[in-house]
């Protein structure tokens, strides 16, 4: 099975315009913020944090916690099932 950093690794993930480069990491997330993996570090895996809007927030549904921009890349990608077949 593949981890979130195996995919990391795989995809090299782009930037939602705006966002920090760095990323963040999930304990210092606020709620509505995106939570797309991008890359990691020492302390662990760091997310996008962009802004996701109170409408488009559906945390528990494929693709929830995203960004508008994360939203759409995903759009066009197979998932990780689909890459494994």
């Amino acid at each position: 099975m593949r981890s979130i950093a195996d995919m990391i690794d795989m995809r090299k993930p782009p930037l939602a315009p705006g966002a920090d480069p760095d990323g963040w990491h999930l304990i210092d997330l606020d709620s509505h913020e995106c939570r797309f993996p991008i890359g990691r570090d020492h302390r662990g895996t760091r997310f996008c944090s962009e802004a996701v809007s109170p409408a488009l927030w559906r945390p528990g549904r494929t693709n929830g916690c995203y960004c508008s921009f994360h939203r759409a890349y995903l759009a066009g990608c197979p998932s990780v099932v689909e890459d494994a077949a």
